[in-house]
């Protein structure tokens, strides 16, 4: 039984967009911003170019498109955590799907209740499932819920014993917050540990980094905060600035569970999120025989591509069936274009908890804007939220640092937010074709 869609409503890859909806979050959709602030500086823009995390096998075509469209494609994108989720509970229930809510303890930025949302089209207690994450990563949660409604409005069928489900946002409270992390500051990516591991432990190169990782002063703006990051590491990393750089991709970007205010901290014990979502996998899909996972996430690789990293060697039986069946250049572990591999990563734990099942996973990564533009926003959005909570000061969605964290994760591109729609939809109903086949 293939996947089908119960109607045309939904998403088509298109250039038109809606620019009004742009427009309401201050920008005109069809103006591409990346370059701005990086042009700026040559040398800079030398070195960004040579870096190995910017070559990645894209995605140039993606067959069996599903006959999806909708006028106002960027209007599937919302404002706000409250808005996404009310809208992606309203999608689920036109579509037929059943709804879960899981109440975390932790509040909104405007003081709403914060809850993963998870809705499941199909049998309850299936034999094969399509699983779709969206916001892991808290703020990247406003693609992933956009691309989750555009294929809800769409209203996929599946047979009898199969299911299809979403997870709305694994993260509610970065994305309400416009941060990457939850209120603990943990990166839910780096706290889905093993129960045989220790939360603990923090790589020499992480500790070599830190001092760039959390300034001291914070930059008067993106641009600003760009250049101080640029000059701490060549600092840093002086004389071989490549070299370095590959020692903070394997050290600092894999986690750390020492500096609780610090990036990529993987927390001391599961969190909320870690805990729900671990409980409901072992409680939905206890019989199944093969569950296949698609996880959204954005902010790294070049502008415009889009990569799908497998959890399975790339010289793997399993690697080649995978790439032939679903017609798709996927990078599998192991591969020389492997970025890093965090230490506690959700794709990991999947199969332990359900060990009985084929699990195929697939992280699909949209990149945005360059390394140095990336790791900057994120380093000056955790400096400032850190010192307005020691300083109990009002955390403003429009200081400067929530502004370029939303932009870099979810760039306010019509093109891009296109191609993100476009390509994330062929590769749901790929990877359903082949699951349901």
């Amino acid at each position: 039984m293939t996947l089908q869609f119960r109607e045309s409503q939904g998403i088509r890859p298109s250039l038109q967009a809606d620019s009004a909806a742009a427009a309401n979050q201050g920008q005109d959709p069809d103006v591409r911003q990346p370059s701005q602030l990086d042009e700026r500086n040559s040398v800079l823009a030398g070195i960004v170019g040579k870096m190995p995390i910017t070559r990645f096998g894209t995605i140039e075509s993606l067959p069996n498109e599903p006959s999806l469209s909708r006028s106002d494609l960027l209007s599937l994108w919302s404002p706000s955590y409250q808005t996404s989720r009310e809208r992606f509970i309203v999608a689920a229930t036109d579509a037929g799907a059943s709804l879960e809510s899981f109440s975390l303890a932790a509040v909104g930025h405007e003081g709403e209740p914060l809850s993963i949302d998870i809705a499941t089209i199909g049998a309850k207690n299936p034999h094969r499932g399509l699983l779709v994450v969206g916001g892991l990563h808290g703020v990247e949660g406003f693609f992933g819920s956009a691309i989750q409604q555009g294929i809800l409005e769409a209203k996929p069928v599946v047979g009898q014993g199969d299911a299809v489900s979403f997870v709305h946002c694994l993260n509610p409270f970065g994305m309400s917050h416009l941060r990457r992390a939850n209120e603990l500051n943990v990166d839910i990516n780096r706290n889905f540990l093993p129960s045989s591991e220790n939360f603990s432990g923090k790589t020499d190169s992480y500790a070599a980094f830190e001092p760039f990782l959390n300034p001291k002063h914070l930059p008067s703006g993106p641009l600003q905060a760009q250049l101080s990051l640029f000059a701490s590491y060549i600092k840093y990393t002086f004389p071989s600035p490549i070299r370095g750089y590959q020692a903070l991709k394997e050290g600092v970007l894999t986690g750390q569970y020492e500096s609780p205010d610090s990036l990529f901290f993987g927390g001391h014990a599961p969190s909320q999120s870690a805990q729900i979502i671990s409980s409901w996998l072992a409680s939905t899909y206890s019989n199944a025989t093969n569950l296949f996972g698609i996880d959204l996430h954005a902010g790294l690789g070049a502008w415009g591509s889009d990569s799908l990293f497998v959890e399975v060697p790339s010289t793997s039986e399993r690697f080649r069936d995978l790439t032939a069946n679903l017609q798709l250049p996927l990078t599998g572990s192991g591969s020389e274009t492997t970025t890093y591999k965090p230490r506690g990563a959700f794709a990991d734990v999947v199969p332990t908890i359900l060990p009985h099942c084929q699990v195929d996973w697939i992280l699909h990564e949209f990149g945005t804007y360059n390394p140095f533009r990336v790791l900057s926003a994120l380093v000056a959005e955790n400096a400032w939220h850190q010192a307005a909570q020691r300083e109990s000061s009002d955390i403003s969605h429009d200081h400067w640092t929530k502004r370029e964290l939303l932009e870099v994760f979810n760039p306010q591109s019509s093109t891009w937010r296109n191609h993100t729609l476009q390509r994330a939809t062929q590769l749901f109903h790929a990877a359903g074709t082949y699951l349901f086949r």
